[in-house]
């Protein structure tokens, strides 16, 4: 018996299916999530608010009578890590954008199972929506919110995988 090949095999990649491509856009915003936990741990990008420290050189003793004046010099601030400089308690902060991935992981992954209904997805538009919309206004208040933005943008585009957002908004009129 004689083993031929099937002719109905397409040698064309397929697309990825929405629910693997979900999948891995909410794996990057957790791995972008869990970066800036440990960011704000490792990296130094605080400056304390603390009054300017300024030093006062004078001239040497034999330097003679045109270097006798004192000159002041602004020395510069040393940056410490976000944790060093507010605590342990602000990781709780910075956990929110990993907190948003896993919740808006699992209302997908309950929305593709077909198991919740139509509120699923739209939950996991609404928190990928809101946590959006608090990395734009943290970066406007605080410039430390741009960092939020990427995982927002992730959530959202993953969200369009399994429930598209005209269909969210259909379900919800129609």
């Amino acid at each position: 018996m004689a083993i031929g090949l099937n002719s109905s095999v397409s040698s064309a990649p397929s697309a990825p299916r929405p629910e693997r491509v979900a999948a891995f856009l909410v794996g990057l915003a957790a791995a972008w999530s869990l970066a800036l936990l440990i960011l704000a741990l490792v990296l130094p990008i605080v400056t304390p608010q603390s009054p300017p420290a300024y030093a006062t050189a004078t001239a040497p003793v034999g330097a003679g009578a045109g270097a006798l004046h004192a000159s002041t010099t602004l020395l510069p601030t040393a940056q410490v890590t976000l944790v060093a400089d507010s605590g342990y308690l602000v990781l709780l902060l910075v956990a929110i954008p990993l907190l948003a991935t896993l919740l808006v992981g699992l209302l997908l992954r309950s929305a593709a199972a077909g198991r919740s209904g139509p509120w699923a997805g739209r939950a996991a538009w609404a928190l990928g929506s809101a946590l959006l919309l608090a990395g734009v206004v943290g970066f406007l208040t605080i410039l430390i919110g741009i960092a939020v933005v990427p995982v927002g943008g992730l959530l959202l585009a993953a969200c369009g995988q399994i429930v598209p957002l005209g269909a969210a908004v259909r379900r919800r009129h129609g």
